[in-house]
């Protein structure tokens, strides 16, 4: 999911965090509960607590990995990778045309900076 140029272990596990968080294809069970949940959240405080808590471990996740690798503003550059895939994992969910979880990959890498 990385560029050649980072180191290969930053690569794979940035690889394999994207993919743990994408959902596997149309129709991911993981994803449809997300995706009845989240309306759900508007009508309960409970709920978002619950949701924010959970989304607030993946961000954690990533701020640690983008940190480990030198990257600044780590945990901003965390939030809108977070934010990216949840997007292109509703789309994949779905069953968007041209959705996948390859094209949600490359753009999330294109939000990494340049490698050092």
């Amino acid at each position: 999911c990385s560029s050649d140029l980072r180191d290969p272990g930053f690569a794979v596990l940035f690889d394999a965090f994207c993919r743990q968080f994408l959902p596997s294809g149309h129709g991911d069970p993981r994803w449809l509960v997300w995706l009845e949940l989240w309306p759900r959240a508007l009508r309960s405080d409970a709920i978002r607590r619950s949701l924010d808590d959970l989304d607030e471990v993946w961000r954690e996740e990533l701020t640690e990995l983008l940190t480990d690798e030198g990257i600044a503003d780590a945990r901003q550059l965390a939030r809108r990778i977070c934010w990216l895939l949840d997007g292109l994992a509703v789309a994949i969910t779905v069953g968007e045309d041209e959705a996948s979880v390859e094209v949600a990959l490359a753009h999330a890498t294109a939000l990494l900076p340049a490698p050092r």
